[in-house]
């Protein structure tokens, strides 16, 4: 399959010769006094069949009862559309017609609906058949009609892990998703934004999502039919999962190409109000009627109580660490009598939603979370993440009373500088507090508010004040290289007896064995994350890039160091092996004569630089010259695994070196 998976990846063209024929026949079957009807109950119980929602027992019991009863209500040339529709793809699959021809008489048969009710309506005609494909494959060991029927037709019984059955499945799912999303992006449009006038980006593309969709339903329906007459165990399967596996490559890269088109312009123009995005978008009344519980009370609330107040809105995975959450209630106790908090955790598409996760996190919060927050639609997941620029670490968005939105991520502004001095979490409150700042020792050491540890404040207080001394040193490290510290602590002690500096004017500081260590790392990602917010991209900015060294030493996992004279902001820092070579090669007479941290960098400027990211950080470099003032080349970009060891999981690590 290597090689099918590049051909697909390789093709610069999404249509062939003859799909673009095809194509065009489509287009003259629509008929532009198509009929409109309300879609989304039906597509509510198509996704159902196709496509088992993701939730927990009482989530699925609280879902609005509406939907369903609602298809009973369908008018009835529309129920003896969807059979006639269904009756026909299987006759056609029987008979074992063209794929084309196929298609564009469903095409004909389907021309008086507009073109998302001709993929909504084809979609619940295909769901027909297929579900009755599901339970024959799924349910004959827990359902005795279905363990009947298996008999008669002789599936085999784990025909459900079979790879073509696999993607059989994943086809029609992609397809499922491609038509929730269009319906959902034309939902919010037309009832948000304009309801005469219509999103270009979509409408020009309408009629190739409808085909891709209905071509993947008579693609499944004709493997499954072919299935089911010459037998599970008979049929070759290599051509029949090239198929699926190159129609599914299409439809999603389709389903990517659209969304991207999409959902940025449709940000742009939604109305940018808590309210309107908190009521309409997530926590719609199509999931919730009453879509929040009050953390402290426990009692369920109406959206409507966030009505002409700030609001900040506290964005993350299912499973936000407890420092951070920790961090957040400090926030919320200096300010909780002027600004409403709301959780929204978003579920990650790779993961599966974990109640009881969710409730161990929801009871650490004294403020008012989102209830069910797994119904919430991928099509609005989407439109957070581009709308909000949600990358999968945690962001708050911070909203006037009025319900403008002020700051897109107020947690880096709050993480730096803390609750009160940071308060109103504005924009312009960031920029105004970045002014005149220098990259400087301070940045590296975490606000005594919001450290847990007993006596932590003063100890950080202290140690401020400490390094503002400038008969001082400090030294600060870390990594899981446990001989490189040995070795490196050893080496620092050594050079402070050479250069007689006391032991209290030296402070060595393991940057990674303390109890405050996630909240520091924390806060010198976030002065990068809103230093790249205020820098132009054009300028060298120290903090920035200061910021930026620091976080590749923390995900190296290596050792690293920093050494500086404190109440200067002179320091020398490099990851273990490099300064621990530049620590052996100097002499004391260089270090006495120079300064150790000069002599220090001096040395240091001879290594290029490497650095190391995480996939998910907020943003990777395209391109990087190496900044050490003797080579100034690109730098070349890699890949590498490090294990993790202790849950023996792996990670992609991206690393640029010179």
């Amino acid at each position: 399959m290597g090689n099918v998976k590049e051909q697909v990846t390789n093709s610069s063209e999404i249509f062939t010769m003859e799909e673009t024929a095809v194509l065009k026949k489509i287009k003259a079957t629509y008929d532009l006094d198509n009929i409109e009807f309300n879609m989304l109950p039906i597509l509510e119980l198509i996704e159902d069949i196709i496509y088992t929602p993701n939730m927990s027992s009482d989530s699925a019991e609280e879902r609005p009862k509406f939907q369903y009863e609602a298809i009973g209500k369908m008018h009835q040339n529309l129920a003896s559309k969807i059979n006639v529709i269904s009756c026909e793809i299987l006759g056609s699959c029987n008979r074992n017609q063209d794929t084309n021809e196929i298609v564009l008489s469903m095409f004909g048969a389907l021309s008086t609906l507009n073109w998302i009710a001709k993929g909504v309506v084809a979609l619940a005609a295909f769901a027909i058949n297929y579900g009755e494909f599901r339970l024959l494959v799924e349910q004959h060991s827990t359902d005795s009609t279905a363990k009947l029927l298996s008999l008669l037709e002789n599936v085999p019984a784990d025909f459900f892990k079979e790879e073509l059955y696999i993607k059989i499945a994943n086809l029609a799912k992609a397809a499922m998703d491609l038509i929730k999303y269009i319906w959902r992006v034309k939902y919010l449009y037309v009832n948000h934004i304009s309801s005469k006038t219509p999103i270009e980006d979509l409408n020009a593309k309408l009629h190739i999502a409808i085909y891709w969709i209905i071509q993947s339903i008579v693609i499944c329906q004709s493997i499954i039919t072919n299935l089911t007459s010459t037998g599970y165990e008979s049929i070759s399967s290599t051509a029949e999962q090239w198929e699926l596996y190159y129609l599914g490559e299409k439809v999603t890269e389709f389903h990517q190409q659209i969304e991207r088109e999409t959902s940025e312009k449709l940000w742009s123009l939604f109305p940018q109000k808590n309210i309107t995005i908190l009521t309409n978008v997530i926590c719609c009344e199509d999931h919730m009627p009453v879509p929040l519980i009050d953390g402290d009370t426990k009692i369920p609330q109406k959206v409507d109580m966030l009505k002409n107040k700030p609001v900040l809105l506290y964005i993350s995975n299912l499973d936000p660490p407890k420092d951070e959450i920790e961090t957040v209630k400090r926030v919320h106790a200096a300010h909780k009598d002027k600004v409403q908090f709301v959780w929204l955790p978003l579920l990650d598409k790779s993961k599966y939603w974990n109640e009881e996760t969710y409730e161990k996190k929801r009871k650490l919060m004294p403020w008012l979370v989102v209830r069910k927050p797994q119904l919430l639609d991928g099509t609005i997941v989407k439109f957070i993440e581009n709308g909000w620029e949600f990358k999968k670490r945690s962001i708050i968005v911070a909203f006037d009373r009025y319900g403008n939105v002020e700051n897109k991520n107020a947690l880096p502004m709050i993480l730096i500088w803390g609750s009160m001095k940071a308060y109103p979490f504005t924009d312009g409150k960031e920029t105004e507090l970045w002014k005149s700042q220098t990259w400087r020792l301070e940045l590296l050491l975490p606000l005594p508010e919001f450290t847990s540890e007993p006596n932590g404040r003063e100890k950080i207080t202290q140690l401020d004040q400490w390094i503002k001394d400038e008969k001082n040193y400090i030294c600060m490290y870390g990594g899981e290289d446990i001989e490189w510290i040995k070795r490196f602590e050893a080496r620092v002690g050594d050079i402070a007896n050479d250069l007689s500096i006391p032991s209290d004017n030296m402070k060595m500081l393991n940057l990674d064995s303390l109890s405050v260590a996630w909240i520091t790392w924390a806060r010198i990602e976030a002065i990068f994350v809103s230093r790249s917010k205020q820098a132009n991209e054009q300028s060298h900015d120290p903090i920035k890039e200061g910021a930026l060294t620091m976080c590749s030493f923390h995900w190296s996992r290596r050792g690293w160091a920093i050494i500086s004279k404190c109440s200067s902001n002179l320091m020398a820092k490099a990851l273990g092996n490099v300064m621990l070579n530049c620590l052996n090669k100097c002499k004391p007479e260089e270090w006495k004569k120079n300064g150790l941290v000069e002599s220090l960098n001096a040395c240091i400027s001879k290594s290029c630089e490497t650095l190391h990211f995480l996939p998910t950080f907020p943003e990777i470099p395209k391109m990087r010259v190496c900044s050490q003032s003797s080579c100034g080349r690109p730098m070349r970009k890699s890949v590498t695994f490090h294990c993790l060891g202790y849950n023996k999981t792996q990670s992609t690590n991206p690393t640029a070196e010179s």
